[in-house]
Parts: structure tokens; sequence; C-alpha cells
């Protein structure tokens, strides 16, 4: 049985790779998804190479979903993200638009980008609403993806 669960995009791509997830990213936010999210499974979104890769790092069959295994297109994924209680997004990936219009509660945690400025201090986006969070910042610091998965576990319902 999948629900409940929470939905995590991981983007691999053996093409464009400066914005993957690597391996120690993974197991990282897993660990923090896992303590934050107790009690609930994961659904990991990616196309089939993503998977694939996720697959070779998270082998927890009972908590873990993979997207591909499940799904066969593009469609199905983003009804499995859009009926999940959380989303969570760590990097670059343009499946984040899916849940950026969505009500989903999430938390993304992006590049900075000089062509996309925040709306606020508070909000990212002038609609998100209080259990929506995009970071754009310095990504590389490990303390960020515990603090946003954190906020998000906070408001989970």
């Amino acid at each position: 049985k999948l629900k409940p669960y929470i939905s995590w995009h991981i983007r691999y791509n053996e093409k464009w790779g400066t914005y993957n997830n690597s391996a120690s990213e993974l197991k990282l936010i897993y660990k923090v998804l896992r303590s934050s999210f107790r009690n609930k499974k994961i659904a990991i979104i990616s196309d089939k190479s993503g998977c694939d890769f996720a697959k070779k790092y998270l082998n927890d069959k009972k908590n873990i979903i993979f997207s591909k295994d499940i799904t066969n297109n593009f469609y199905k994924d983003i009804i499995l993200s859009l009926n999940s209680k959380y989303y969570f997004q760590f990097k670059a990936g343009g499946f984040l638009f899916i849940s950026v219009f969505s009500s989903v509660p999430y938390g993304i945690i992006d590049y900075a980008s000089p062509h996309v400025l925040p709306w606020s201090k508070k909000k990212f986006y002038s609609w998100i609403l209080k259990t929506q969070r995009v970071v754009h910042k310095n990504i590389s610091k490990k303390n960020l993806i515990s603090e946003t998965i954190s906020i998000g576990s906070k408001n989970y319902k």
C-alpha cells in the first residue's frame, strides 16, 4: 500500500550531470526524510535512469517506491507527486514546477539564479502557501537539507 506517502524528485542525467544528485546526497536526504516523516513511504520520482541510479544507493524496499516501477509516463509521475503529502527536491530539475504551482506542501532547494528573483523575504513566489518553501542559496550546506525538511515535517498533517 502506497498511501500515505511523501514524494522526492531525484535528478540524474548522464549527458548534463552538473546538476545531478550525488550518491552521498541521496543517502543524506533519505536519512533526513525517514527521520522527519516516520511511518511514511517515500515515492522517488524520476525518469528511468534516475530511478536506476537511486536504486544503487537506496535499497529500503519496504519504505521506498520508485516511480518507474509503478508509472510508465510523465503524466502519471505528476499524479503521483500531486497525491503525496509532501514533496522534496534538492538541486535542479524541471519537475519542481509541478509542485510550485500546486497546493502540495513542499521543500525545494535549488541553485540561486540571477534570472529569478524572490517575491519577498518570506515568500519566494507570491502564491506559495505557509507549508511550501523554496530556497535558492548556496546548496552545498548540509544543514540546509535538514532545516528545509524539518520545517516541512512540522507542517505535515
